[in-house]
């Protein structure tokens, strides 16, 4: 199979497309990896404090025992062990508190990325149809006489055979239209072709770029999307930064 019209060949419109989707779905993987950043930031921030808490939940148990067995005489031993205990516990409010803010970190990046997703889908939507029409038009363009004729030809014995049934025309209710005749024969073997055709991406460089499927999406919410779903994000995440403030150790 020739290859497809090659990038060289494309409009200056069908580029701009292309280069714009190109650029948003960078910007999007850029917000992506940032999200997953916040993510793994956040697994890690509460594995330490659940490893702090048992330490502490453990320690804090054994101290009082020896503290009792001690009748309230403590060594240096003790009193280093209740210090360290102290700093874990001051150490899993301080990760507490950044989980939180981790947490509302998350939720602003979700609306970045929620917004440049709908950026990518929209400019890859707007490039794959422009280039879509620059190649229907190129292939329209490149000669179909054999067509033509053959259709005109349709059309003619479709209407001597219509003036026939219809008894030229007096008889309408068996009046059959020979362009819907033929459109739908045309129509029917298109899509028939089109069911079993298969993109050579080999052969295709541009779409090798763009893709015949919408692009991956990952951290993308319709609603944040949305101009109303964004403000009413925004606004629970002013709320939840007050309440931080409010907490903060």
């Amino acid at each position: 199979m020739k290859p497809n019209t090659p990038e060289s060949e494309l409009s200056p419109a069908v580029q701009q497309a292309i280069s714009r989707y190109l650029d948003t779905k960078q910007t999007q993987q850029g917000n992506v990896n940032k999200m997953e950043e916040i993510i793994a930031d956040m697994a890690r921030c509460k594995n330490q404090k659940e490893e702090i808490d048992n330490l502490s939940e453990q320690s804090g148990g054994q101290w009082r025992e020896a503290f009792l067995k001690m009748r309230g005489q403590v060594s240096d031993e003790m009193k280093a062990q209740q210090l360290q205990r102290l700093a874990n516990q001051e150490m899993s409010r301080e990760l507490g508190h950044l989980l939180l803010s981790l947490d509302i970190e998350k939720d602003r990046q979700e609306i970045t990325c929620s917004g440049s997703g709908k950026a990518l889908l929209d400019s890859h939507e707007s490039a794959l149809m422009a280039y879509a029409e620059q190649e229907l038009r190129k292939a329209l363009s490149a000669g179909l006489e054999t067509l033509i004729r053959t259709v005109s030809l349709k059309r003619t014995a479709l209407r001597y055979q219509q003036a026939t049934v219809t008894l030229g025309g007096r008889l309408s209710d068996y009046e059959v239209s020979p362009d819907a005749v033929i459109f739908e024969e045309i129509n029917q073997y298109l899509k028939d072709e089109m069911t079993r055709y298969k993109f050579d991406m080999a052969q295709e460089p541009v779409l090798a770029q763009l893709g015949v499927h919408r692009p991956e999406t990952k951290f993308f919410s319709a609603k944040l999307a949305s101009g109303g779903g964004r403000s009413m994000a925004f606004a629970a995440l002013k709320r939840k930064e007050e309440q931080l403030g409010a907490t903060a150790p």
